[in-house]
């Protein structure tokens, strides 16, 4: 044996950790309800409906029904 001679260690490489390509997540666009739309809607409903009672009205009053 000699001395003052020392074994050298080997180093052990480090693996290198493949990183995970994370999938993006594709974000669903929210539809934008009209809110007005529902009010048009109701007074065109209403409107309609009114329509719909004169008209039976008169048809009532010539005797039709």
């Amino acid at each position: 044996l000699s001395v003052g001679k020392k074994k050298k260690k080997k180093k052990k490489k480090k693996k290198k950790k493949k990183k995970k390509k994370k999938k993006k997540k594709k974000k669903k666009k929210k539809k934008k309800k009209k809110k007005k739309k529902k009010i048009d809607d109701y007074n065109k409903y209403r409107k309609a409906k009114e329509k719909r009672k004169a008209k039976n009205k008169e048809m009532r009053g010539n005797g039709k029904f």
